[in-house]
């Protein structure tokens, strides 16, 4: 069991430095001007919109079931 909670925190760890890493790459990205550019702009940050929530919703899941399962 100690060894569940230590790969869930790592990849907790992992989890949040990509999530940082994603959210200053997408502030501070300056695209090339145009129609082209801004679609894949717009598309990443709804792929974002979708998938960090997300994964955020599966850690917090599996955090609940760790720490459910050492109660136990």
């Amino acid at each position: 069991m100690r060894r569940d909670v230590a790969d869930l925190l790592r990849y907790s760890i992992i989890w949040l430095f990509i999530t940082i890493w994603l959210a200053v790459g997408v502030r501070y990205t300056t695209p090339p001007a145009g129609p082209y550019s801004d679609l894949i702009l717009k598309a990443f940050e709804v792929m974002i919109a979708i998938v960090l929530p997300a994964g955020a919703l599966v850690l917090a899941a599996a955090w609940f079931l760790v720490l459910r399962e050492r109660r136990r």
